[in-house]
């Protein structure tokens, strides 16, 4: 009974903890400055790394570096630019992205193919504190593949969730 007593107030504890933090009335986004961050990103299965560059309050220009490799079957790498405008800045941003880059898939069975990527979508953040933020978006993805020299056009739709630390 007493490790009952004990957990329950461990329990307790840690929910008042939990409600004075969300309740903290001094979180302004627009009083905050970021230079940059760090953004981890899964789509699909493929996890992407992005580097968010703020260039003023609602606008982020964010390069991205993908790899999958798997030992004797494929390695496909992927670069991109990923723009974000925020449409509020609030504890909750909504904003508009979209995606352009390449993908360069190199299978070991067949010959290599370069696929352009591009995306337009909508998502948004929930930011934690000024500094760290978990998101998600869902997105209408293009892909045009050259295989054999014949360029392929096709259409997905996608979601993806990310965590974002800023500096």
């Amino acid at each position: 009974m007493r490790i009952l007593e004990r957990r329950g107030k461990y329990f307790l504890l840690t929910l008042a903890f939990a409600i004075f933090a969300s309740l903290n009335s001094g979180f302004a986004q627009g009083e905050m400055t970021r230079k940059f961050g760090l953004t981890g990103s899964v789509q699909g299965g493929q996890t992407t790394i992005l580097v968010p560059l703020w260039l003023g309050d609602r606008l982020t220009v964010a390069p991205g570096f993908s790899l999958l490799w798997v030992d004797g079957v494929t390695t496909n790498i992927g670069l991109q630019v990923t723009p974000r405008l925020y449409l509020d800045m609030d504890r909750i941003a909504p904003y508009i992205t979209g995606t352009v880059g390449v993908r360069l898939n190199m299978p070991n069975a067949a010959g290599d193919t370069t696929d352009l990527m591009f995306a337009l979508g909508f998502g948004g953040e929930y930011f934690i504190n000024p500094k760290f933020s978990f998101g998600v978006e869902a997105l209408l993805n293009g892909f045009i593949t050259d295989i054999s020299g014949a360029d392929i056009f096709s259409i997905t739709t996608a979601t993806a969730v990310h965590a974002n630390v800023y500096f």
